[in-house]
């Protein structure tokens, strides 16, 4: 017996490609119980969200979506490391976002600093930011008695800030300052130009932000 899974934007469908079709997964199960429970897993995994795609300049913005934009870098001594933040939003449907610094058209690089100005349109709603780490360090962020968390609506282009981490103090850290911002992100992203920017970062607090691998749990080092 085949299966193939079909994925459509408001839907999965399994189809069957042989002659005899079982009336659910349970048969399906008797048969290769690992087989089924991938595919079960598989399908939870794709009805619980998605993940945004960074704009990528191709098509005009949808008036029904929100748009958020900032920049993120890390900084090093000797290469870089992969930061790494996750933001998700809050409720359903849940949208998830991963900024990083490794990657292609990355437009923040120098000799010890390497990240980009980032833009996605997603629907809107409240989005937190639900943790960061590096790729290649095997700590994770500290819990934190307050969350950071920011609402976008229709329309609107929401600037959250520049998050900045480095691998001497494994602290995550974010400047709301928006002026400096603007002119790279119209020039990586024109369809900005001449749009207000509405800076959400300014009204959210950001303490500085450890991971476990701070030596110190960001006691010191984290508010230097």
């Amino acid at each position: 017996m085949h299966i193939r899974l079909n994925r459509y934007p408001n839907k999965v469908e399994l189809i069957y490609t042989d002659a005899h079709r079982p009336n659910g997964l349970d048969h399906l199960k008797e048969q290769s119980p690992m087989y089924a429970r991938f595919i079960l897993v598989t399908v939870a995994l794709i009805l619980s969200g998605c993940t945004a795609n960074q704009y990528d300049n191709s098509k005009p913005l949808d008036p029904t979506q929100a748009v958020i934009v900032g920049r993120i870098a890390e900084g090093f001594l000797t290469q870089p490391h992969g930061l790494q933040i996750d933001i998700q939003r809050q409720g359903e449907p849940a949208t998830r976002i991963q900024l990083r610094t490794l990657g292609n058209n990355k437009d923040v690089h120098g000799r010890f600093v390497l990240g980009e100005h980032f833009m996605y349109q997603v629907p809107p709603g409240t989005y937190e930011v639900t943790g960061w780490q590096y790729q290649y360090y095997a700590g994770k962020s500290m819990a934190r008695r307050t969350a950071d968390r920011f609402t976008v609506k229709a329309g609107e282009v929401a600037y959250i800030g520049n998050y900045t981490a480095n691998s001497l103090s494994y602290c995550l850290t974010r400047n709301s300052q928006l002026e400096p911002a603007v002119e790279p992100l119209v020039k990586k992203f024109p369809i900005l130009k001449d749009r207000p920017i509405n800076n959400v970062a300014e009204s959210v607090p950001f303490a500085p932000w450890p991971t476990s691998d701070a030596r110190d749990d960001g006691k010191g080092l984290c508010n230097f």
